[in-house]
């Protein structure tokens, strides 16, 4: 195009303008003073002339908080939004960008914060996380990743829990919420561990066990619980008598699992071509994944569609040898282990993503989380292969210096608010932690150019610091808080209080197990289903091997049992052998 290009016959139309693109924001502010400082070069003397002393409201642009964990950094910024939406109505969802240095540290915490509230609910926020990978996002996913490396995996009882407990899974067995716990609790008192079964123990190295404590020796006692309904032993094998009645189907799906799992195991030892491995592997598509939701349908489609798609490109590559299962499984997931960068960003909600360049473009508000020290700038361990990090020159690329780039940018791209957090005290003993050296770098630039009109320091006006727990008195006196379910343990209770309940006939059937539950603990089963009140205080951790030492617990529960029975052979005036009993305790 250069030929066709008259650049001599049109220049004299361009002398003597200046195209300047940059739009001058407003400097009644901190932020955007800060912002015409950055624009001009100017220097900590120029900016103390330029600028005179600030008011609260003109610093509330630029804002630092502090909490003690990822958790509560999350809650404080939700709080923060609620505070910011109900003040200005003009603000929207999309006009508000958080980035972070890695969203996948913080998609859980996200979920568990931003997710928990109706849509009902005035608390209620969209929210949208971009720059994840969907292996990392999509249950079904993570799954099918393990199954495929199935030959690699111990499969302990927790691993097999969670993979239950995929919905798309769960339904393709048809297992319900108690059916999954029912199989829980009698895994766990049937003795399995570690294992499939015996011959997957001595593929992983475990020769001592000999099927002992595996899945498969676990369901051979509750199915033999089941025929012989006692503990009597049947050739060596102690049979699990909890499974019986019609809670025994939930037995039986578990056991058409294992089989699967079973079949999976033999399967993925073998080397077959790319056709035969094509066909095993829409199987196993059908045979562990059922989803009825349109975006598990859709992902099972695609992956389906990547299983053709890597096929066909192997074909074409005149790849004719069998291959391992390790192999076409890369090949198959490759597509879906890296995020792309239009990854359901800018969608009209709250935008969480990674500090990436193209993520810093004007938003009203700008959120920095996760400015830990250490954290950001982020560290980059350097290969061995990498001969540019052992000779560095002058102009080679340097993640630090990137990290500071996508700092300024995200400064200057925020027009309204910048507010900026981190882990400023430790959870455990209350020290306090210093933040990015970045940030701390910003914050002693601002405390030097700037004054505020009362005279009293510009980062005490600028710096909040939360409590450790969102149920503090700070709360109700001096921070501002839309979680109120909080603030019922802090009103006085009447000296008589009685709340009559009405009766409550059930308007559909009752199902066989909450009959059973109520004619084996009426009470409890009242205090569940009326009260909406739980003895489970604590859920117990699934173990994947067998206790050999006592915890503390333990030591607590057996010298409180052997005070109790020294007493009471005190009392009877019986003797009673402390030593003994400590060693037949221990």
């Amino acid at each position: 195009m250069d030929e066709f290009d008259q650049t001599q016959q049109h220049l004299q139309l361009f002398q003597g303008q200046r195209v300047d693109l940059f739009e001058a924001r407003p400097t009644d502010h901190l932020l955007g003073q800060l912002q015409d400082d950055i624009l001009n070069l100017r220097t900590l003397e120029e900016t103390r002339s330029q600028w005179p002393a600030l008011t609260a409201e003109q610093c509330a642009s630029v804002q630092f908080a502090t909490a003690h964990s990822l958790l509560r950094e999350i809650e404080v910024l939700h709080n923060d939004l609620l505070q910011q939406f109900a003040a200005d109505p003009t603000l929207q969802y999309r006009d508000v960008m958080v980035m972070v240095p890695d969203v996948a540290q913080y998609s859980a915490a996200i979920h568990a914060v931003f997710g928990r509230f109706d849509k009902t609910d005035p608390r209620c926020i969209p929210f949208t996380i971009a720059d994840q990978a969907q292996q990392h996002e999509e249950p079904i996913l993570r799954a099918l990743r393990y199954l495929l490396s199935i030959r690699r995996q111990r499969f302990g009882l927790s691993e097999l829990l969670d993979l239950l407990d995929v919905p798309a899974v769960a339904q393709r067995f048809s297992l319900t919420d108690l059916e999954r716990e029912q199989c829980q609790d009698w895994l766990q008192q049937a003795g399995a561990r570690l294992g499939l079964h015996a011959e997957h123990q001595q593929q992983q190295g475990i020769y001592a066990l000999d099927g002992q404590h595996s899945m498969w020796f676990a369901l051979q006692r509750m199915l033999l619980g089941y025929a012989f309904g006692d503990q009597t032993p049947w050739l060596g094998t102690v049979p699990y008598a909890a499974v019986k009645g019609l809670d025994a189907a939930a037995a039986g799906k578990l056991a058409d699992c294992l089989a699967q799992l079973h079949q999976l195991w033999q399967d993925a030892e073998q080397r077959l071509t790319i056709e035969q491995w094509q066909q095993r592997l829409l199987q196993l598509l059908e045979q562990w994944f059922v989803d009825e939701e349109p975006a598990g349908q859709e992902l099972l489609q695609q992956l389906r569609s990547e299983l053709v798609d890597t096929a066909a490109l192997m074909q074409a590559a005149s790849i004719t040898e069998t291959l391992s299962l390790e192999v076409i499984a890369d090949a198959w997931l490759a597509p879906f282990d890296s995020s792309s960068l239009p990854q359901r960003f800018l969608a009209g909600a709250v935008n969480f993503a990674t500090l990436m360049p193209m993520r810093a473009i004007p938003f009203r508000q700008v959120h920095l989380l996760g400015m830990n020290d250490g954290a950001f700038p982020r560290q980059v361990q350097k290969q061995d292969f990498d001969l540019m990090a052992q000779h560095y020159r002058p102009g080679d690329r340097s993640r630090r210096d990137d990290d500071r780039y996508l700092l300024l940018e995200a400064l200057l791209s925020a027009r309204e608010r910048l507010r900026i957090s981190w882990l400023g005290r430790d959870k455990f003993d209350n020290s306090a932690l210093e933040p990015s050296v970045l940030i701390a770098q910003l914050r002693e630039h601002l405390s030097q150019g700037w004054t505020l009109t009362t005279g009293t320091p510009l980062l005490d006006a600028l710096t909040v610091e939360h409590p450790l727990q969102p149920f503090s008195r700070r709360y109700l006196q001096e921070l501002p808080s839309y979680h109120y379910e909080w603030q019922r343990f802090y009103q006085p209770k009447p000296s008589e209080t009685q709340w009559p309940l009405p009766a409550r006939m059930p308007q559909t059937a009752v199902p066989l197990a909450v009959l059973s539950d109520f004619v084996r603990d009426p009470v409890r089963c009242f205090f569940r289903q009326r009260l909406q009140v739980s003895f489970e205080f604590f859920e117990q951790s699934v173990a994947d091997h067998e206790t050999f030492v006592a915890n503390a617990l333990d030591h607590y529960q057996l010298r409180q049992r052997l005070v109790d029975q020294l007493w009471s052979a005190m009392r009877q005036g019986l003797p009673f052998d402390v030593l003994g009993q400590l060693t037949v305790a221990r």
